[in-house]
């Protein structure tokens, strides 16, 4: 028997999570295991002069509403996206709200403006913590905070 770990939380392969540091709330995501990092949908991204970045996060489509969200960066990382293709991308930290958790989550900012999924939450944040059940969505809403 390996060590004692704390439950992992069933999850759906889409819920709705918080990113509460930045006030964006309710926002659907994937739940993608095959892919090692997180991405966030950004536009509008803005380098600023003192080091720090400035993107709209959209809530919703059909409305157009939006979030601005200015951040330090951590790095810059080579990202293979979906189609094989190597891009520069920012990666920032902020806090997520999944499953009833809140825990820190490092998220790459991408144009993933033809995808469905504006966020896809790879397995570097679900390890540990959460069990993907490919056969359901929703099973949580995010902690209001």
């Amino acid at each position: 028997m390996r060590g004692m770990t704390s439950p992992r939380v069933i999850v759906g392969w889409r819920e709705r999570i918080s990113l509460p540091e930045w006030g964006v709330h309710d926002l659907v995501a994937k739940l993608d295991t095959g892919a090692r990092t997180s991405s966030l949908h950004a536009e509008e991204l803005q380098h600023l002069p003192d080091g720090q970045i400035r993107f709209k996060v959209v809530l919703s489509r059909k409305t157009g509403r939006s979030q601005w969200v200015t951040c330090t960066p951590l790095r810059t990382a080579t990202v293979k996206s979906s189609n094989g293709q190597p891009s520069e991308r920012d990666v920032v930290q902020t806090l997520i709200t999944l499953g009833g958790h809140t825990f820190p989550i490092d998220i790459n900012l991408s144009f993933r403006g033809r995808m469905t999924h504006r966020m896809l939450i790879g397995r570097a944040a679900l390890d540990s913590r959460f069990l993907v059940d490919p056969n359901h969505t929703f099973l949580h809403s995010p902690l209001a905070l």
